[in-house]
């Protein structure tokens, strides 16, 4: 379910947004991972949950984006490039620091993953707004599939845009692009409509970010998607 919830959360908070703003925001958004009370008691639910406290982290610059995950066992950071759609996931694992960068090609690739059926997301506008941050948000219904068991709830605001906001990773947004703006809160609910995880955020913080955040550290060797991709599978 963690890696799930890393590529779900990239493809959300980089995505949902196909327009270039003429006042890009930069600086921070901070979310946070929280899993509704009656769903915690839910022996399925609770099994496939991370069992420690996860905190999201986006910063946003220009065309760049970065996201960083914090568990209670590591921090993993994503770097994605809106002007050449390509996207960097940074570990490091039994002191072996990797940088493994995905394509365009390779991108699309994992999001036909997520419909194998070739079916479309469908958006549905409801009539609801919600304060969080401090932005007023408006939420849409996002319907994967008719076979997809689960159902994404979606709070935005269109006060907040950015050149790093690019429809060329996430297929939900090239399928719905009626949505524009910052996702502040999103939420997957199963087929009952109950809440299996929701991301919210808690801080938005309009500051300068360093291009640095957004560069391959030095030790980090650069390693190829689909090597990277067959040697897990092997493991």
């Amino acid at each position: 379910m963690y890696k799930q919830l890393v590529i779900i959360t990239i493809y959300i908070f980089t995505h949902f947004s196909h327009i270039l703003a003429q006042t890009p925001f930069e600086g921070k958004i901070v979310y946070d991972l929280l899993y509704p009370t009656t769903m915690e008691e839910d022996p399925v639910t609770k099994k496939k949950a991370p069992k420690e406290k996860m905190t999201v982290t986006i910063y946003l610059k220009d065309q760049l984006m970065r996201m960083e995950t914090k568990t209670a066992t590591g921090t993993s950071v994503n770097i994605c490039d809106a002007k050449s759609g390509t996207c960097t996931a940074l570990s490091e694992m039994d002191g072996k620091k990797t940088a493994v960068v995905m394509s365009p090609e390779e991108i699309e690739e994992e999001e036909d993953n997520h419909t194998p059926d070739g079916e479309k997301p469908k958006a549905i506008k409801l009539d609801e707004t919600k304060e969080i941050a401090g932005y007023v948000c408006k939420k849409e219904k996002i319907i994967l599939s008719k076979k997809s068991s689960e159902t994404l709830m979606v709070y935005y605001t269109d006060k907040i845009k950015s050149n790093a906001l690019n429809k060329n990773f996430y297929w939900v947004q090239r399928r719905c692009k009626r949505i524009q703006g910052l996702v502040l809160q999103y939420e997957v609910q199963n087929a009952k409509g109950e809440v299996i995880y929701q991301l919210v955020a808690k801080e938005v913080s309009a500051e300068p970010v360093d291009f640095i955040k957004f560069t391959i550290p030095q030790g980090y060797q650069v390693a190829d998607y689909e090597k990277e991709k067959k040697s897990a599978g092997k493991r």
